[in-house]
């Protein structure tokens, strides 16, 4: 099955009575479960924002087809992180210390297009700790679902 979801967040960066101008942050994502249940597949595009992963992580921890040590495949290449802050960065994984009692023990394949994402999943790596320890990113979906197998047939 495929799940879905759509956030779209707006405000304002400024103090005061300053000409501020709105920021708006859009993150479009899904879910699917695959593989007899092996396989968790999560797309996301968009702008990243906490609201977003909240609601894929809430959706995929509910979903009855959630189970401790499925492999999750994180296809993010259509991410723009060019405008995240280190401040929702650390936002997102503080948000996913609070999933770890479903999320920590799964090995984790993410996928990202650009250097700069990859330098961002890395910082997010930093600032989740050992929150997730079998979590590696990729540039292909080919390259981690390789690594992936690996991982179901190590344990």
């Amino acid at each position: 099955m495929v799940y879905s979801g759509r956030i779209c967040l707006s405000g304002a960066n400024g103090e005061g009575d300053q000409d501020v101008t709105p920021t708006i942050a859009h993150m479009e994502w899904g879910i699917k479960f695959e593989k007899e249940g092996s396989l968790l597949t999560i797309t996301a595009s968009g702008i990243p924002d906490t609201e977003g992963f909240r609601s894929y992580l809430e959706a995929a921890a509910s979903n009855p087809e959630w189970h401790q040590g499925i492999r999750v495949l994180c296809d993010f290449r259509e991410l723009d992180t060019s405008r995240v802050t280190a401040y929702v960065l650390r936002g997102i994984a503080d948000l996913h210390k609070k999933f770890t009692d479903r999320y920590g023990s799964n090995p984790v394949a993410v996928v990202v297009s650009r250097p700069v994402d990859f330098g961002m999943l890395r910082m997010f790596e930093a600032y989740a700790g050992n929150m997730c320890p079998d979590y590696k990113v990729f540039y292909s979906v080919e390259n981690a679902l390789e690594w992936l197998q690996g991982e179901l047939t190590a344990s």
